[in-house]
């Protein structure tokens, strides 16, 4: 079974949806960033990067990024709904969405939502 970490103002429900889409058995453990536990000693020693979400494997590796996860879950169950396969012509479509989204929009919502972290200034 997976274990996903996750919570409120972290991106782990677009992980959850593909886990549940999937019909995929995973518990959920929340991380409440707003206080800090993703820099807990505890934290750091399951995701040494401090990032959220991290999803722990069924044979205990952690990842991390959210589109990685969902990648990497709709490859591995063959969610083929979710994501076309790599022999699939529209497949290259589907990754320029799906990384254009990790790295230009998710940013750009990570500095409105904690815009302290970006500045030097109140």
């Amino acid at each position: 079974m997976y274990i996903l970490y996750g919570g409120d103002f972290t991106r782990a429900p677009l992980v959850q949806w593909v886990l549940e889409e999937g019909k995929i058995k995973y518990e959920l453990r929340k991380v409440d960033i707003l206080n800090g536990e993703h820099r807990s000693a505890e934290f750091l020693a399951i995701n040494p990067a401090g990032l959220v979400p991290v999803l722990i494997t069924p044979e205990g590796d952690a990842l991390y990024e959210v589109a990685a996860l969902m990648l990497y879950l709709a490859d591995r169950h063959r969610l083929t709904e979710l994501a076309p396969t790599s022999t699939d012509p529209d497949r290259g479509h589907f990754l320029s969405a799906i990384f254009h989204v990790a790295g230009d929009i998710q940013s750009e919502m990570k500095r409105f939502h904690f815009p302290h972290r970006f500045s030097l200034r109140a």
